[in-house]
């Protein structure tokens, strides 16, 4: 198994950490990269310590304009860098939430990524005994 998808299973972000959601919003790239086809900070929206855009397009390949800001992650549109006003969709906590519910194949990838790191954990349990 690939040591960046063990390491983004056993890692978790503290966001209050310090405060700048470009933090949260950098290591949460990272940790979920293996899960969609593409993910990245937006080069043409905002990207301040408050206020960051993702793009992200799914394995079902959806692509998404994400915000991210204190009150959450939102989808605020349907294009890369692209905001659109009509849309009106929930915030979620993380982008894990969110991409639960947008995304069968990021649920499914993630949900496999957990199982074989808890048999990683068992099996060295079990040789360790």
């Amino acid at each position: 198994m690939d040591q960046r998808l063990l390491d983004a299973v056993k890692t978790a972000i503290d966001p209050d950490q310090s405060g700048d959601i470009r933090l949260e919003v950098t290591a949460t790239i990272k940790e979920i990269a293996f899960t969609v086809d593409q993910i990245a900070a937006s080069t043409t929206l905002s990207w301040t310590f408050d206020l960051c855009y993702v793009n992200v397009v799914t394995k079902e390949n959806n692509t998404y304009c994400i915000e991210v800001s204190i009150s959450g992650w939102k989808v605020v549109g349907y294009e890369k860098d692209k905001i659109d006003t009509s849309i009106t969709s929930d915030y979620y906590e993380t982008l894990y939430s969110l991409l639960d519910n947008y995304s069968p194949l990021y649920r499914e990838s993630f949900g496999q990524a957990v199982i074989e790191q808890l048999n990683q954990i068992k099996d060295t349990d079990s040789e360790q005994q």
